[in-house]
């Protein structure tokens, strides 16, 4: 990797052991400069020159001494080195200390409007080129520390001051814009983030994925749209993710697989149904005669409609989880209970049983029902009712203000409880929340009560653990009320699948 001294513009190359660095993110235009003319004194007439040089002089001030800028420390000419080095491109822009994004078309700073942020938009109010290309993509999403900048080199903000505009243009959601892979998401939604994008060279639409696809593969420009077929193989070879067959093209020459990112432009939200088909999910390969793969037939019964969340810390619903196949019990050294041990008491870690609770969505959106969801389904949600909610850091209401401003609707994650609390009350009058999920979801995802390692009072812990799997504990959950009167939880399924009953209001 060459890097360039901040202080001197010179180049020098490390093996390993890169100092800190700054890294450019940028668009090319005419006159850049190459690797080859970077010495030269010519260099520092053309327009590029003050780019690599505002990059060193910005890196000085943030206390890095050295930068990296693609059009002058890649050698170009030599293939072996370009290959090397856009296999790699992910990997160095997530390394960086600060990755500078500079916006030539944007003329700002702008102040920000009642309405939207406008910071990264052109004078003529569209959202700058940098958004379009395809190469910006990883370079927006590896670096976890991202400052803008307009065309004059005034700061405009950082990534995690921008989410809210940044997802709105790129339609990626924040918790990816703030850390990719902060949760998982598949291959069919980090394709879907490339479909409105470009590149100059057909090849480097896959490319440019390599790196946010997780694979490596040798650079063979001249192939055309043939690469994006060998980016899928690859991908194949690599993962078990079946989101990658998911795409709208109809008719491509490659049967199952797609012609380009576009295929992939209105990929579907897919919910993860890891937890019904791993146990049964087989390898699947490429062949000389194409695709050999065996899916699961998987069934989802699924309602929407007004419906409690359900925690189910009880024996009962544990051990129906564990006959279901959806959870695994553990096994004593002088019995088969499956009670659940702690310690060295436990002939198998591995098998300790999962303590499960029932699986729903919500769905978030706007008053005007964009998503055409039935009068009778819908669900007007009451603003806060429970500090028992999935953490979603700070921005859960910039995604609510999204799906508001797009007239979208986006799912929660699953298991999750939305809050929202009175001073969000403006947020909460413009939007509707349904939920999604069956009365007797099949599909229960693991839970665990978490103590410390080797507590003091270590009887206690037991005492307690098995207090919440016993009907006492469920009594107290399944009757625990708000100040309102709002029942907050049903009690746990029996063995034959129905809940015990209690009434959502006290009488």
């Amino acid at each position: 990797m060459r890097l360039l001294n901040a202080r001197t513009l010179q180049l020098t190359e490390f093996a390993s052991d890169f100092p800190p660095y700054a890294i450019l993110s940028h668009t090319w235009s005419s006159e850049e400069i190459s690797f080859q003319e970077i010495h030269s004194s010519e260099a520092r007439y053309k327009l590029g020159y003050q780019k690599i040089q505002r990059c060193c002089e910005q890196a000085l001030v943030d206390g890095l001494g050295y930068a990296w800028v693609d059009t002058c420390c890649i050698d170009k000419s030599s293939s072996a080195e370009l290959s090397e080095a856009i296999n790699s491109m992910f990997q160095w822009y997530k390394s960086a200390r600060v990755c500078y994004v500079y916006l030539a078309d944007v003329k700002g700073p702008y102040r920000k409007n009642a309405r939207t942020n406008l910071l990264t938009y052109t004078p003529e109010g569209n959202p700058s080129r940098w958004y379009t290309r395809g190469w910006t993509l990883e370079e927006l999403l590896a670096p976890s520390n991202v400052v803008f900048y307009n065309r004059e080199w005034q700061w405009i903000g950082t990534k995690l001051q921008l989410l809210e505009e940044i997802s709105d243009i790129t339609q990626i959601d924040v918790f990816n814009l703030i850390e990719l892979n902060i949760k998982p998401t598949c291959i069919g939604q980090k394709l879907s983030w490339a479909a409105r994008r470009e590149t100059t060279r057909i090849e480097d639409m896959a490319y440019c994925l390599l790196g946010l696809c997780g694979v490596h593969m040798p650079l063979l420009y001249g192939e055309g749209e043939n690469s994006f077929r060998r980016l899928q193989e690859e991908i194949i070879r690599n993962s078990t993710d079946m989101s990658i067959f998911v795409c709208n093209e109809p008719r491509s020459p490659w049967g199952i697989l797609a012609t380009s990112p576009r295929s992939f432009a209105d990929f579907p939200f897919i919910p993860n149904l890891a937890a019904k088909t791993t146990r049964r999910q087989l390898p699947y390969e490429m062949t000389n005669a194409g695709l050999r793969i065996t899916l699961p037939l998987v069934s989802i019964r699924s309602r929407i409609g007004p419906g409690p969340i359900r925690i189910t810390y009880h024996k009962t619903a544990e051990q129906i989880a564990i006959n279901s196949g959806f959870a695994s019990g553990c096994r004593y050294k002088d019995s088969n209970s499956t009670t659940p041990c702690f310690g060295d008491s436990c002939l198998d870690y591995e098998e300790r049983p999962c303590y499960t609770f029932r699986d729903y969505f919500y769905l978030a959106g706007p008053k005007n029902n964009t998503a055409d969801i039935q009068d009778e389904d819908a669900v007007p949600w009451a603003i806060a009712y429970s500090g028992l909610y999935h953490y979603y850091m700070d921005y859960a209401i910039q995604a609510l203000t999204a799906v508001i401003k797009l007239g979208e609707h986006t799912v929660t994650g699953r298991g999750t409880s939305l809050t929202l609390s009175n001073t969000d009350k403006d947020l909460a009058d413009q939007l509707e929340i349904y939920e999604r999920g069956d009365e007797y979801e099949e599909l229960l995802n693991p839970a665990d009560i978490i103590t410390s390692k080797d507590p003091d009072n270590k009887e206690l812990v037991q005492d307690f653990v098995q207090w919440v799997l016993s009907g006492d504990s469920q009594d107290v959950i399944a009757n625990f009320y708000k100040e309102d009167r709002y029942c907050l939880y049903k009690g746990f399924p029996t063995e034959d699948s129905e809940d015990v009953e209690t009434s959502d209001e006290l009488s």
